[in-house]
């Protein structure tokens, strides 16, 4: 555990490193980026991001550990004593240690051990790769976050730091908690107070230890990712419109950038920046480049996988590219998609799409036995309807004399998008960052006239010190593991050869719907018949066209 956690420090450290030499191109005021914020490493892992991306067109990403840990550090040197570090790097440290400690004892969720582990596998092991969905239409899916954990996947190095990376955004939301020195708490500040309290207090009140959220932090999936750039880009869009700071523009078009090429669910996140951008009319910047260099890489990354620009989005996909998946198959999933956590929750089978897809009879059994049945809805319900009942009484009470910022006119139609894109898969873990936001937004809202009367955000600035310290005493037992190295270990004994396919041994788990987990060969979950081509050292992976 130790060794992981001083790891972790380092490569905080070099990330640290290349964040601020992009955060020095994309500000043009020499005070913006000399400060250097905690949220700035993810400059870091943008440059890291797109590094990679053209690393992988020559070379696997496991030669890329090295480089990376090299280059960050010595840039970190080289601009020590030209930035300000303007954070609690101790405390950002001290939390760290403790989500380590806290997590170390927890295994990966289902789909790390189903695919993601075999997509990252692909990015580690091998460069560019074409129509990988052929193979298992699953490896089409094309992520921001996965990309920059693949560089970790890394064989060589006996530590485990692959299922760490995941700590740091949670870490960094934590760290947050450091009471402005404006005498006045704003709204954003009580907002994202609100934000990593929710996630804490919903951890230790879980019926299952530490609770979905926490115990995601050990697999490297994407969902809590995603939820926390949705939390910072909110948090940021407050930001600019209270003190309309240009610094606060960036941020707020780099995490929702962030959140859209993470999880792709979440890119109704976009209409905050988009927003800002088309009715403040701010000046055109080197952000916008760097969104755009993000997104154009994440494209070409998804048609190289799949043959589509958005995956599994059909209408994106060119069927004449010889690795392209057929558009039925790719029809086929998308639905399976979406209809799977509607379908479960009623014990229907999830191909039924007429009842999970063409109707709305899936509606109510699903908000009765998923919804309401759900711990974690129902404190999002509980905290949203205490929160509007509380605002409706100031308003009767106060009538015209509550003054109704146009800006959360604004909210109400991003929170219905937003609402309508997770509605179509309605799945818990791809709400996080929806939900725990809008119930924290409005909680904060309704009382933020009571919170800053009696400095409640003062009077209880310690609470997540407090929870984080219950979470430690549930965790007691991982204090034997504080000098193990490695806890998660995969059962690979049934994964055997599957054939040969034009030079390249493909393997599958001779157990049905068995897992490839963390098996470094080529494997595949569900056989399909597929060829390979060469072409100058790339492997062309495509189907028959009359499939």
């Amino acid at each position: 555990m130790i060794v992981n956690f001083l790891i972790l420090v380092i490569s905080s450290i070099a990330f640290l490193g290349y964040s601020i030499l992009l955060k020095k191109f994309v500000f043009y005021s020499k005070h913006n980026y000399q400060q250097i914020y905690d949220y700035d490493i993810f400059f870091g892992f943008i440059l890291v991001f797109i590094l990679a991306f053209l690393f992988n067109i020559i070379l696997p990403l496991i030669y890329f550990t090295e480089i990376f840990f090299l280059i960050g550090i010595l840039l970190f040197i080289y601009f020590k004593n030209k930035i300000i570090i303007d954070f609690n790097i101790k405390f950002y440290f001290v939390i760290l240690l403790a989500l380590v400690f806290i997590t170390y004892n927890t295994q990966t969720v289902y789909d790390t051990n189903l695919y993601h582990l075999q997509i990252l596998n692909w990015n580690s092991f091998y460069k560019l790769n074409f129509g990988l969905s052929n193979l298992e239409l699953r490896f089409g899916t094309n992520s921001f976050w996965q990309l920059i954990l693949s560089i970790f996947n890394n064989p060589k190095y006996n530590v485990q730091y692959l299922y760490l990376v995941n700590c740091i955004p949670i870490a960094i939301l934590i760290n947050q908690f450091h009471i402005p020195k404006e005498k006045e708490i704003k709204l954003s500040f009580i907002y994202i107070f609100c934000c990593f309290n929710f996630i804490l207090l919903f951890s230790i009140i879980h019926s299952n230890t530490n609770g979905p959220i926490i115990n995601s932090l050990r697999s490297p999936e994407v969902d809590t990712v995603a939820m926390f750039f949705f939390i910072f880009s909110v948090y940021f869009f407050l930001k600019y419109f209270e003190d309309l700071k240009y610094s606060d523009y960036v941020y707020c078009f780099i995490f929702s950038c962030l959140a859209a090429i993470t999880k792709i669910s979440h890119i109704g996140i976009l209409l905050l920046p988009i927003s800002i951008f088309l009715f403040s009319k701010p000046k055109i910047s080197r952000v916008l480049i760097i969104c755009l260099i993000l997104f154009f890489i994440w494209l070409i990354k998804s048609f190289i996988l799949s043959g589509c620009w958005l995956f599994p989005i059909t209408f994106t996909c060119l069927p004449e590219v010889i690795w392209s998946t057929p558009i039925k198959e790719i029809s086929l999933y998308s639905k399976i998609v979406s209809s799977y956590p509607k379908a479960h929750s009623a014990n229907v089978d999830f191909m039924n799409f007429d009842y999970t897809l063409n109707s709305l009879k899936w509606f109510y059994p699903w908000l009765k036995t998923y919804f309401f049945a759900t711990s974690f809805f129902i404190i999002f319900v509980f905290i949203t309807s205490i929160s509007l009942l509380f605002a409706l009484f100031r308003f009767f009470i106060n009538g015209k004399k509550i003054n109704i910022n146009k800006v959360f006119y604004f909210f109400i139609i991003f929170y219905l998008f937003n609402l309508y894109i997770w509605l179509n898969a309605p799945a818990l873990r791809y709400g996080y960052g929806l939900f725990i936001s809008f119930s924290c937004l409005i909680f904060a809202y309704s009382f933020q006239y009571i919170i800053k009367k009696f400095e409640l955000v003062r009077n209880f600035k310690f609470l997540p010190i407090f929870f984080i310290l219950v979470l430690l005493i549930q965790n007691y037992k991982n204090i034997n593991y504080i000098n193990d190295i490695n806890i998660i270990k995969f059962d690979n004994s049934n994964i055997k050869l599957f054939k040969n396919i034009d030079g390249i041994d493909f393997y599958k788990s001779d157990v049905n719907h068995g897992f490839c987990n963390d098996f470094k060969l080529p494997c595949i979950i569900y056989p399909s018949d597929f060829k390979n081509k060469k072409y100058l050292g790339y492997n062309f992976f495509y189907r028959n066209k009359n499939q």
